[in-house]
């Protein structure tokens, strides 16, 4: 995880997202390899960043630190095709070599124009929503990270907020494909799980209870927008689950074994696939269960 000295419980300002990730502490992201296995957990491999991570990151400087983004990007000009007086392709490789030469000449982080300019209308978006207004855009800190030992397991842990109000609010941006049915995205990306780990390490943190908040905005047109608190019922059962992690963590740690999958008693289908009665096919005009 790098060299970085890992601080002492405590809360830290204007710490690089490099740095913060060095820190020998485990975060949300490591617990979603140990509910795989204690085995994916200690083996998880270094994260490539995808298209969609990226332009999620370009949204999170937009919303969060506007005035950084002249820093940190550069928006790349279009490749003019000289016989047809039209841009290249962005998947074309002379637009390929382009940007290359580009980022070598910026030394920064490049973005189309049209990259930049649905940021742009993910920030007015976002700056449009009630919830986000109150608790996301105007208020407190940005990139607030966190150190605190877990009570229970002992386990050094680590958060880095989005936002946090400095006194008893976290607020968190997420970048969907549909924000209509973004519950589900809370179950299948564990969100309620962040939400009790990051509440519970400021508390631990602060003497503060805190609330999480999540503001998602949708990464295309028409960028719909909905924000609000996650609910005491699901914080409780996030809080169960990385609970039950961290103490997992702790005796692997202690016993130094890293086992991973179970066997299977025998196989069998998911519940979603089982069919729940007998399928019956008329045949002649009488039923017949198959």
């Amino acid at each position: 995880m790098g060299t970085t000295t890992t601080p002492t419980p405590g809360i830290y300002h204007n710490v690089p997202a490099d740095e913060y990730f060095a820190w020998r502490a485990v975060n949300n992201s490591s617990l979603t390899y140990l509910a795989r296995s204690p085995m994916h957990y200690r083996y998880q491999p270094p994260m490539d960043a995808t298209a969609a991570m990226w332009f999620g990151t370009l949204g999170h400087c937009g919303v969060l630190e506007p005035e950084a983004l002249k820093e940190r990007y550069d928006i790349i000009p279009d490749l003019i095709n000289e016989k047809t007086g039209k841009p290249y392709g962005v998947q074309t490789q002379k637009y390929l070599n382009h940007v290359m030469e580009f980022k070598e000449k910026s030394g920064r982080e490049v973005a189309t124009k049209s990259d930049f300019t649905d940021m742009l209308r993910i920030v007015t978006a976002v700056h449009g929503n009630e919830f986000a207004r109150q608790y996301l855009c105007p208020r407190g800190k940005s990139e607030v990270c966190v150190v605190w030992e877990d009570p229970d397991s002992r386990v050094l842990c680590k958060a880095r907020c989005d936002k946090w109000d400095g006194v008893a609010t976290i607020c968190d941006l997420k970048t969907t494909k549909d924000a209509s049915d973004f519950e589900r995205s809370i179950a299948k990306f564990a969100y309620h799980r962040q939400a009790a780990f990051y509440s519970d390490g400021m508390t631990v943190a602060t003497g503060t209870p805190h609330r999480f908040g999540i503001v998602a905005v949708e990464k295309t047109e028409p960028f719909g927008v909905r924000g609000g608190f996650v609910s005491q019922a699901a914080v409780a059962q996030g809080r169960r689950e990385y609970r039950r992690l961290l103490l997992t963590l702790a005796e692997c740690r202690l016993k130094n074994e890293w086992p991973g999958y179970d066997d299977p008693d025998e196989w069998t289908l998911p519940a979603w696939a089982i069919e729940t009665e007998e399928p019956q096919l008329s045949l002649n005009g009488e039923m017949v269960i198959l």
